[in-house]
């Protein structure tokens, strides 16, 4: 086991100990410092399908490629969480149910959705998982730049805005893309 991964291990075991902003926030910055740890939005649509099947199995074997990843991802234990309960492992549905709900407190404690202090998070999921478990419902979506990151400014059914900040690296891959666009508007 590399250090990075021991890092991440006991970051993740604090943090369900005790899921609170400090401590999600460790595990969010660890997560996004190691390139190593991809995030594929297409492995959590892979879950949901094997989840739609109730393929408990299969799930699981995912899963384990998904960590480090995905860990702090609601989705991902929501997920595995309600098909362990529909083939009857209760066990894992409980497990896997107390780190969706843990991961649900610590983006809610991250942040209060204002500009001036978004909500931090690390996949797209967690944006709709953040507004549903709020309660508010996403009719609009603009992309803002907020110092060396780009923020999700979501607009909600009752007027309302609540901000995300998903990585503070996709600034400079939004500058990189906008130079290459540049470059290749000049070039014709």
């Amino acid at each position: 086991m590399s250090e990075s991964d021991h890092a991440i291990d006991l970051a993740y075991e604090n943090f369900l100990v005790k899921p609170s902003a400090a401590n999600y926030l460790n595990v969010r910055s660890l997560l996004l410092a190691n390139p190593r740890w991809i995030r594929r939005d297409e492995e959590l649509v892979q879950l949901g399908r094997l989840s739609r099947k109730s393929d408990l199995v299969g799930m699981m074997e995912l899963a384990e490629r998904m960590i480090p990843a995905w860990i702090v991802c609601p989705r991902f234990h929501f997920l595995l969480a309600t098909t362990a309960g529909s083939v009857g492992d209760d066990e894992t549905a409980e497990l896997e149910r107390f780190q969706f709900e843990s991961c649900l407190q610590g983006i809610l404690a991250s942040g209060d959705g204002s500009r001036a202090r978004p909500y931090f998070v690390v996949h797209t999921s967690d944006i709709r998982d953040a507004m549903r478990a709020l309660g508010v419902t996403a009719v609009g979506q603009e992309v803002l730049a907020r110092g060396d990151s780009l923020c999700d400014a979501m607009h909600c059914l009752d007027g309302a805005k609540l901000y995300f900040v998903r990585s503070e690296t996709i600034m400079a891959e939004w500058s990189e893309l906008q130079e290459a666009q540049q470059s290749l508007f000049l070039w014709n």
